[in-house]
């Protein structure tokens, strides 16, 4: 059964793709039914594809329990490429990914691939409600610091955004700063735009948001 890939993650040797609980049922379109619908029996995981594998069996699933991915902030290894670090967004509950977003809550996590052990560890960066998060497009695929998430009022309505930290994670609520847009002002998807380019030697966050 096809699911709702909505987006995927890259680092230097991998594309990392969810397989989450959001699922296409096409036959149901037939009966006039909604072809995409929530699967609570299906368990989430991560598929680790090498960027340039010949083919699909060099695949290498994941189990995520309840983690549903439908974004992603940035994907990149570290320890010698045996870990693979994911940041995004975690929609819940999926009832209402699909017509009840004012319903809908998305938490950020960090999630840690090790290769060696082939366990997954998890860590909450917010408890807000945030998703469409962006970074300097200068360290996709690659280790990152910081992210900048609209928030949700409830979604899809973004009454502000948020920058993330990375490097506080494990350590609580990883958000380090925020700008609101008042009172009945609402945005759409935050864009970041670095004032330098990486190969020039300017800090990650010196930007323009």
């Amino acid at each position: 059964r096809g699911i709702m890939m909505h987006d995927f993650a890259i680092t230097e040797h991998y594309a990392v793709f969810p397989d989450i609980q959001i699922v296409m049922k096409p036959a149901e379109i037939v009966r006039g039914r909604r072809v995409i619908g929530p699967d609570h029996e299906k368990v989430s995981r991560l598929g680790l594809l090498p960027r340039y594998a010949t083919s699909d069996s060099e695949m290498r699933w994941f189990d995520v329990p309840g983690f549903n991915m439908v974004h992603v902030v940035n994907a990149w290894e570290e320890e010698g490429g045996e870990v693979v670090v994911i940041v995004a967004p975690n929609v819940s509950p999926i009832e209402n990914a699909i017509d009840r977003f004012d319903l809908l809550h998305v938490s950020v996590e960090m999630a840690r691939i090790d290769l060696r052990s082939g366990s997954v560890s998890r860590t909450l960066l917010s408890a807000e409600n945030l998703d469409f998060g962006v970074i300097h497009r200068g360290y996709s695929g690659r280790k990152s610091r910081y992210a900048y998430l609209g928030v949700g009022d409830p979604m899809p309505k973004i009454r502000g955004v948020v920058k993330v930290d990375f490097e506080l994670a494990g350590r609580g609520e990883c958000v380090v700063a925020r700008r609101e847009f008042g009172v009945g002002c609402f945005g759409g998807e935050p864009f970041f735009v670095p004032a330098s380019s990486k190969k020039s030697g300017g800090e990650e966050d010196d930007g323009y948001v």
